[in-house]
């Protein structure tokens, strides 16, 4: 299994008014795989369920407090984010709309990936 990071980035609307939404209450962490019937959400970093890292992965405490085990059909909203399905996150994970602009931002979403919101234009010097 493996641990995802949740950050959440405010949404423009798709008419381009003056506001945007953002999901709010989402899981910090997700502990999963797409081959296992079950999931784990974790809240803080120190309440990692692992007892050591291994070449091959972390070996898991099942007996932890911190591991709760939920089944991956469960309709929730740290499923629907790996859905990518739209509607179903909207239904499933609590979001608030904001009335006002949205400020410029960039999001580093991996070493080489970056994610610009309301940016009218970039200049990149290499």
């Amino acid at each position: 299994m493996s641990i995802y990071q949740v950050h959440t980035f405010p949404l423009i609307s798709p008419d381009r008014e003056n506001y945007h939404t953002i999901l709010t209450k989402t899981p910090k962490y997700i502990i999963y795989n797409s081959m296992n019937s079950f999931y784990s959400i974790i809240n803080e970093r120190q309440n990692f369920p692992f007892s050591e890292y291994k070449s091959y992965g972390c070996l898991f405490k099942l007996s932890n407090l911190n591991m709760k085990l939920h089944a991956v059909n469960d309709n929730s909203c740290a499923m629907s984010l790996f859905s990518g399905d739209l509607n179903a996150t909207k239904k499933q994970c609590n979001y608030h709309v904001v009335f006002g602009l949205i400020t410029p931002s960039l999001y580093q979403i991996s070493p080489d990936k970056i994610l610009l919101i309301n940016v009218s234009s970039i200049y990149v010097e290499r």
